[in-house]
Parts: structure tokens; C-alpha cells; sequence
């Protein structure tokens, strides 16, 4: 009974374990698409209401994935320059939303051309920033569709091999 016990709370870890690992894939979907949201607002904004960007963060600030980043960011910048304020504030980004490099360069690199041009230029901006983002996205839910399930499947075959050889 005991070796029962064990070994369904043993399997119960591995499928806790692939479980834990496959959900970083979906929070880096959901983090690209709340980046997108706010690239999408901010033209909006830009374009029709020409409101600075500091009310589109200001109203990002309650997201789950994007708020705790523009409240640093906010922070920042009341004492340094826009561009260094948003590299500081996103500089964790890659180890928390398990991001590619080439994703949180992207990201670090928004603010270095951003407010340099008018309006029109700042709306080409987003643009190109919108169309790439896409990709990544796009990227991101292939990657998650393939390897999503990998995680728990090998929490479960490792466990079962565990106790396979415990018992």
C-alpha cells in the first residue's frame, strides 16, 4: 500500500514538474501578444488622438504580463532619458518570458528610434514594429505547438521509470 502511495504521488510530481516547464511556453505567447496590444494602442493613440505615450502605459499598467515593467518604467523615467528608462525596465525580459534574443533585442531597441520623426514617421514605426512582432508571435505559437506537450510527457516517463526501478 506504502509503495502505492509512493509511486502515484512520485508520477503526480513528474506530471507537476512537465507541467510547470510546458507553461513557460504560454507565457511567452501571452507576452507577445500583450506587447502587440500595447504597439497597437500607441498608434491608435498616436494617429487619431496624438496623446503621448506615457497615457498608453499609463493604461498598460494594470496588465498581467506588460504592468509591472512600464511601472518601473515610469519610474525611471521621471529621472533619466526615455531610452535608457525602457531598456532598464525590459532588461529581465528574456529569463522571465523565456524569450529568443533576437526577441528581447526587439524589444530593448523600441525606444531608441521611437519619438525621433513626426507623426507619420512614428506610425511607420509601430508598423514595422507591429509586422515583426507578428512574426514573432507566429513563431512562438508553432514553437508552443510542437513542444508543449514534450515537457509533461517526459515528467511522466521519468517518473514511471523512477518507479519502475524503485519498486
Amino acid at each position: 500500500m506504502i509503495k502505492f502511495v509512493g509511486s502515484v504521488i512520485l508520477i503526480l510530481c513528474g506530471i507537476i514538474c512537465g507541467v510547470e516547464k510546458s507553461l513557460k511556453y504560454i507565457k511567452h505567447v501571452e507576452f507577445l501578444k500583450d506587447y502587440f496590444e500595447f504597439l497597437m494602442d500607441l498608434k491608435n493613440q498616436i494617429n487619431y488622438s496624438q496623446c503621448s505615450i506615457f497615457n498608453v502605459i499609463n493604461k498598460f499598467k494594470t496588465r498581467k504580463f506588460l504592468g509591472k515593467y512600464f511601472e518601473k518604467f515610469e519610474k525611471i523615467v521621471k529621472v533619466k532619458s526615455f531610452e535608457f528608462a525602457w531598456e532598464l525596465s525590459f532588461e529581465n525580459i528574456r529569463k522571465t518570458f523565456d524569450l529568443s534574443g533576437e526577441e528581447e533585442l526587439f524589444i530593448l531597441s523600441f525606444a531608441k528610434n521611437f519619438g525621433k520623426t513626426d507623426v507619420k514617421g512614428q506610425i511607420n514605426y509601430i508598423d514595422y514594429n507591429l509586422d515583426t512582432i507578428k512574426f514573432y508571435i507566429n513563431s512562438a505559437l508553432e514553437t508552443k505547438k510542437k513542444k508543449q506537450k514534450l515537457p509533461v510527457i517526459l515528467g511522466v516517463c521519468l517518473s514511471l521509470l523512477i518507479v519502475t526501478f524503485l519498486v
